[in-house]
């Protein structure tokens, strides 16, 4: 046998699943030493594949795997880390985290026409790209000729909707219809790997020395849709340079992201004796003692960022496509820094280098879009974060 029979089943290390083929050996073993006690002198014939034995042995030891198996099972869902579904929601639950259900997309129109139209609920809108709207209630056109009207998207999830804007059952009166304000974005059902981060994010079981600045970065990073993250604490007894009140802290994320993803986990992470935590952004809650909570943080402003590459020289191979490459290498490289880390001129290039098939470039330049081309890093202050666009990373070759 291939595992020890002493070690299979739950164990203080976890769960043991025998091979098949060790079962089977297993009974067999046992049956060999029940026929021969009961003095049966075919007992060899267990082994025998064409033996009613050999069939009889094999049929018990492929229903005791699958016994295992829905024991394994089992194992796995009072497990953090492989438990799914309801058993997942049990357990995220003990720490007071909940599934995030499905929402749906909210976009205000301005609708033009006839003063005077009244705009039935239910009226549907489309943009550009997929995803539908509906009128949550019926709006009447003033005199100006114009309405603003609240719509949801029939389905739940993130439906980006812009200019133009299609009326797609028509209305007597109803001319046309435009973006008001940027649409809110829904969402789709919190999946397990999300759910499961948010999860380990809040169980201490998960987070060593929780209110550490290292300790609540890694939690927040962990946040889906959380791609940079900086804590930065005062523990003076006086405020700092920047403002922050005495024996706080500062979490900056990057982007803007639901405030029940982030709210939670700072209040998990505040430290005893943390007067407050500091932003303009806020998650209201009421604690296990039943005292009103408000966590705050920021969110760091994008910086958008351009790269010039002059003269570059590469092995065979389309234009476009060393293009491509190398859009990605700096896209890679730039947006996966954190919020306020200083953009590398030197690891930069490294990037740029690294791509398959280049082998050199007469100059290498980096900025600001806002500002001017230099061979020397971007530094961002602490509320910052860089990005950039592909299109904002231009090629020409030698």
């Amino acid at each position: 046998m291939q595992t020890d029979p002493s070690t299979w089943g739950y164990t203080d290390t976890g769960f043991v699943r025998p091979p098949l083929a060790d079962l089977i050996e297993r009974y067999m073993d046992q049956f060999e030493i029940e026929l021969q006690q009961a003095g049966i002198a075919d007992w060899r014939q267990v082994r025998n594949p064409t033996n009613v034995l050999y069939i009889l042995v094999a049929a018990q030891a492929n229903v005791m795997d699958s016994t295992y198996g829905v024991m394994e099972r089992l194992w796995q869902q009072m497990q953090a880390n492989t438990a799914t579904g309801l058993a997942l929601d049990a357990a995220a639950g003990l720490v007071r985290v909940t599934r995030l259900a499905a929402a749906p997309s909210l976009v205000r129109l301005t609708l033009t026409g006839t003063a005077g139209i009244v705009i039935p609920a239910g009226t549907r809108f489309r943009g550009p790209a997929l995803g539908l709207y509906a009128l949550n209630e019926a709006v009447t056109i003033g005199v100006g000729g114009t309405v603003e009207g609240l719509c949801t998207s029939v389905s739940p999830g993130d439906w980006p909707i812009v200019d133009p804007v299609a009326i797609v059952n028509p209305i007597f009166g109803l001319d046309s219809a435009a973006v008001a304000a940027p649409y809110s974005p829904g969402r789709l059902t919190e999946t397990d790997p999300e759910l499961r981060l948010r999860y380990r994010a809040t169980d201490s079981r998960f987070v060593a020395g929780r209110g550490t600045e290292n300790a609540i970065r890694a939690s927040l990073r962990a946040v889906p849709g959380v791609t940079a993250v900086d804590v930065i604490s005062n523990r003076q007894d006086i405020p700092d340079g920047e403002g922050r009140p005495a024996h706080s802290f500062e979490a900056i994320i990057y982007p803007s992201i639901d405030a029940t993803r982030v709210g939670p986990v700072l209040l998990f992470h505040q430290p005893a004796g943390v007067g407050e935590t500091v932003g303009t952004q806020t998650w209201e809650t009421v604690d296990d003692s039943g005292t009103e909570r408000t966590l705050r943080w920021n969110v760091a402003d994008a910086v958008p960022m351009k790269v010039q590459i002059t003269g570059l020289s590469v092995e065979s191979g389309s234009a476009a496509e060393y293009t491509t490459a190398i859009r990605t290498a700096v896209a890679a490289f730039v947006n996966a820094l954190q919020v306020g880390e200083t953009v590398s001129y030197a690891r930069l290039v490294a990037a740029i280098v690294a791509v398959d098939g280049v082998s050199d470039a007469s100059l290498i330049e980096l900025a600001k879009v806002s500002g001017s081309f230099g061979t020397t890093g971007v530094v961002m202050t602490y509320r910052e974060k860089a990005t950039i666009a592909d299109a904002d990373t231009q090629v020409t070759f030698a």
